[in-house]
């Protein structure tokens, strides 16, 4: 021990002499200089590292091959053996050795290992050149809108006793339902809605609509909840409109100032509550409607055309805000004052936007989404007795997805939704005679319907009537027609005895009927005198 601690001293003592004091503070000065002049740290990196290494190595090697001469015990006979070579540092060897190894790895380190090697590898590859960096100011928060944002649709329908009569041969309640839906299909889908009643009694609803004659049914929502609400109704009692615009005037007025608002009402004009006038509220509702800024669509269901025409000349004369129509078919309501109602709310709607949120960014709506959805399902009562009927019966129409018509008189601006063209309401023509194919395997027939149509295709189903059957007939499953000429339509007269071989066929599309092929009987067969 004593050894180790002399020799470690002795080693300090000459490496302070030879190696600091000497050469080596020279070079480690002239490599400082040389980094100043420079001006690269990474250079004073590289020397330090150089220094450490080469200290370490050279400290250690001389360790190992230092050598002092001591002397031997004196011979005569030799005297050349009284001095003999040892190592100097025999106590430090193995400290010398682990020197060696340690400076071995430390070179290693500062060559090989990132990120400690960065210094050696830009003196090898040179210094990169940094990029300039430009530092951005941070956004601005800007409040985006879409043109759905500010629009908010209102539907009024008459729900009373009265609905359930018949106009144009079809109820008028399921009539006045498809009518709203259809107006929502070519609304836009992702603005608000709102349903109010006059009368009505839903499944779960006690009250005698009477005497609470006017509801909320969705204060404002989406259009799914109101088709939902929908479906549920059924006419009931009576009302007043008078009450129901109350309702919704002051729905729509406690909107934002920049609220595009329309308000559509669907009536059959009469009330089955005594004391009520449909009339007089709905001129109280149109000369309301005009001095507030709201857009207004009525929509008369009734079957005294002249009686129904002067209603509606006179209500159109009080208000330029308020469009009244009085459709006397089922065809005309739904390809015409349907399409007339929705021209007329998008083309407020285009006119107003500008106007209404002018500082406001407006990201134009997502196309509608004109899918199949599920629509009310409506049931109509029998109007007509199972006996053979003069024309066709009644059909419930089926909702097709509509496409939203373009106003062409002045173009909407870009901010708004710009809907898809319309296109030509479908017409189908059922031509005379059929051709009769090989007896059934009933007493009967099949026949082959030679078909005409015209401005589009048409999504329903054929229907075949005998006395056999109630007023829908036999109804195949739905099918579509596409635009032209054709035949291969296949259907049965399926008439087991003599008072059923007279059979009648139309096909039912789209809220409408085509025309009717009557007195159809297999050949051979003779009905019944």
């Amino acid at each position: 021990m004593n050894n180790l601690r002399e020799e470690f001293f002795e080693l300090i003592k000459e490496s302070k002499t030879r190696w600091l004091g000497g050469g080596g503070l020279a070079i480690s000065g002239i490599l400082a200089f040389f980094t100043g002049i420079q001006g690269k740290p990474y250079i004073l990196k590289v020397t330090v590292y150089t220094l450490i290494v080469t200290y370490i190595f050279v400290v250690s090697f001389y360790v190992l091959i230092a050598r002092k001469k001591t002397p031997s015990v004196f011979r005569i006979s030799n005297p050349s053996e009284s001095e003999k070579e040892i190592p100097k540092y025999q106590s430090l060897r193995p400290f010398g050795i682990g020197g060696i190894v340690l400076s071995i790895a430390l070179a290693g380190l500062f060559v090989l290992v990132p990120p400690v090697n960065e210094p050696v590898r830009y003196v090898i590859n040179g210094t990169p050149t940094p990029t300039p960096t430009q530092t951005l100011p941070p956004p601005t928060a800007t409040a985006t809108h879409r043109a759905s944002d500010y629009i908010y649709y209102a539907f009024i329908l008459d729900a009373s006793e009265s609905m359930n009569e018949t106009f144009d041969g079809q109820n008028k309640w399921s009539t006045a339902i498809n009518a709203a839906v259809s107006i929502i299909d070519g609304s836009n889908r992702d603005a608000h809605f709102a349903l109010y009643t006059v009368g009505g009694s839903g499944p779960n609803q006690a009250s005698d609509p009477c005497l609470n004659p006017s509801g909320v049914e969705v204060p404002s929502g989406g259009w799914g909840e109101v088709y939902t609400r929908l479906a549920q109704l059924q006419p009931g009692g009576g009302g007043s409109f008078k009450a129901a615009f109350n309702l919704a005037k002051t729905d729509l007025q406690s909107l934002p100032l920049e609220a595009i608002r329309s308000i559509t009402f669907i009536t059959g004009i009469e009330d089955s509550c005594q004391g009520r006038d449909a009339l007089k509220d709905l001129k109280y509702a149109i000369q309301d409607i005009d001095t507030i800024d709201i857009r207004g669509e009525i929509v008369l269901l009734d079957d005294d055309g002249a009686r129904t025409q002067e209603i509606m000349d006179y209500l159109n004369s009080l208000s330029e805000n308020v469009n009244v129509q009085a459709p006397q078919t089922i065809q005309v309501l739904y390809n015409i004052t349907v399409q007339n109602i929705v021209v007329n709310i998008n083309k407020f709607i285009s006119i107003e936007l500008p106007k209404r949120a002018p500082e406001s960014p407006i990201m134009t709506d997502p196309p509608i989404n004109n899918t199949e959805v599920s629509t009310p399902v409506l049931s109509q009562p029998d109007t007509q007795s199972s006996s053979t009927p003069t024309s066709p019966p009644a059909p419930v129409p089926t909702k097709t997805a509509t496409a939203i018509p373009t106003k062409t008189d002045t173009p909407i601006p870009t901010s708004t939704p710009t809907p898809p063209p319309p296109t030509a309401a479908p017409v189908v023509q059922l031509i005379s005679p059929p051709t009769y194919l090989g007896p059934d395997a009933t007493p009967g027939c099949q026949i082959d319907i030679t078909v005409n149509v015209s401005g589009s295709a048409a999504t329903g189903s054929f229907h075949v009537w005998n006395a056999n059957f109630g007023p829908a007939g036999d109804v195949y499953s739905t099918t579509t027609l596409p635009v032209g000429t054709y035949n291969n339509n296949l259907v049965t007269l399926g008439g087991n005895a003599p008072e059923f071989y007279v059979h009648k066929v139309w096909f039912e599309y789209n809220g409408v009927t085509s025309n009717v092929l009557e007195n159809l009987i297999c050949p051979g067969l003779t009905p019944a005198p």
